[in-house]
């Protein structure tokens, strides 16, 4: 991502570059009063999409629940080169990592420096979906090719995101896992673009069937609109987003075919009532680290829900294990968040389940640079090539490399057991 002004910065993912071989191979009509339907399946049922793919037999998932998820990770083997895996150091005449073994993040995927164009590595990803029970992914989406800048890394060359898009929905409709998309602040984006964003989302992937698509009783098309999350929507002011998401706005999307569910970001404490002002469709939080924001503060959680109810809108916590950047932002100490051998995470669930929300976002399952993620992780030490010396990666401790796969099941389970239980 972007360096992020203020506070933000402090948190936001930045861009690096990715290597090694690959260990895989082994988001509208103007909100109701009423108050919208809790958020109900839209995809086919876990049984029939289990039945689809030639996994054998795949465990059962949520569609309330989602999972951001990066596709900006690249390797020599299936890339040319690392991307994102040789983060730069955050400091004044910081040095890049070289990716590989020695990566810009606290812990090490147990699938190596995995590139996430490679298939092997998408299905494994969405092999591990469904252990968790997740079952929507929230892909972090830069705009189209043509607006995607090479400012996404720190050398030359951009993580494209929406090049492997087709491809990941292609394999995630083998595994019954839907897409949404997380639409970050890509360099231009502006009231028009994300109207253009919205269409282009529709023509280019409006009849995918891994779209995910939310279902809201006024949605004149009965399949529902596909869901775009707006990351650090405040950096576009209220009045640009009502051109967009207002019915009479210049650019507006409502009641057009490429109509969308605009989720903004709570960062501020006036975020909620600015995105409800906007006409957007509802709000989250993302951030993984309670406190670190007003939005990511879980004791603020009830709050939102009870204004989403009154305005009839969506809230949308989002819920992490823990937060770990000291590799590449050693200044930002007071945001880290221990595991807690996964209590932290228990917490953050259980807060998001009492707000009554209407989904539930988990921060995340792949953003290694914030130690957010829950794919596995294994310990590993390695001789530090950016700054010197040995250094020994975090870990999940005594707990299998799979244990936050298992922790996020046997919690969304807890949620909604009607969406596990046969």
């Amino acid at each position: 991502k972007v360096f992020r002004e203020g506070v933000i910065s402090l948190y936001g993912v930045f861009t690096c570059l990715d290597t090694s071989t690959s260990a895989a191979s082994q988001i509208m009509a103007s909100p109701s009063k009423e108050r919208r339907p809790a958020a109900r399946q839209t995809a086919p049922s876990a049984k029939d999409a289990a039945s689809a793919v030639k996994p054998a037999t795949l465990p059962r998932v949520s569609y309330r629940a989602m999972s951001f998820y990066y596709s900006w990770y690249g390797n020599p083997r299936v890339d040319g080169k690392y991307i994102h895996w040789n983060h730069k150091v955050l400091v004044a005449g910081g040095k890049s990592f070289p990716g590989g073994g020695d990566i810009g993040a606290d812990f090490y995927p147990q699938l190596g420096a995995y590139s996430s164009n490679d298939p092997a590595t998408i299905r494994a990803h969405m092999r591990m979906h469904r252990e968790a029970g997740i079952g929507v992914m929230v892909l972090s989406w830069w705009g189209r090719d043509d607006f995607v800048r090479t400012s996404l890394d720190f050398s030359s060359g951009g993580s494209k995101t929406d090049f492997n898009m087709r491809k990941i929905m292609d394999i995630a409709t083998e595994y019954g896992i839907k897409v949404a998309f997380h639409v970050e602040p890509y360099e231009g984006r502006s009231a028009q673009s994300i109207a253009d964003d919205a269409k282009y989302i529709q023509l280019e992937y409006g009849e995918h069937p891994a779209l995910f698509r939310h279902v809201d009783r006024n949605d004149a098309d009965s399949r529902g609109r596909p869901v775009l999350f707006f990351y650090d929507s405040y950096k576009l002011g209220e009045s640009e987003w009502a051109k967009v998401f207002d019915r009479n706005g210049a650019f507006s999307v409502r009641g057009k075919p490429w109509d969308v569910v605009a989720i903004g970001h709570i960062v501020n404490a006036g975020d909620a009532a600015a995105i409800r002002r906007a006409g957007l469709d509802g709000f989250y939080t993302y951030f993984a680290t309670d406190g670190f924001t007003y939005g990511s503060s879980t004791g603020n959680w009830n709050t939102f829900h009870e204004e989403a109810v009154r305005h009839g809108l969506l809230f949308i916590p989002s819920v992490g294990p823990g937060y770990a950047d000291m590799r590449i932002r050693p200044f930002n100490r007071a945001n880290q968040r221990s595991r807690e051998g996964g209590a932290y995470y228990r917490r953050m669930m259980q807060a998001a389940i009492s707000s009554r929300a209407d989904y539930i976002t988990i921060t995340s399952f792949n953003e290694w640079h914030e130690g957010t993620q829950i794919e596995p992780a294994v310990r590993k030490r390695v001789e530090q090539t950016a700054t010197g010396g040995v250094f020994q990666y975090q870990d999940y401790g005594d707990k299998d490399p799979s244990y936050y796969l298992q922790l996020t099941r046997e919690l969304l389970r807890g949620w909604v057991p009607e969406d596990f239980n046969l």
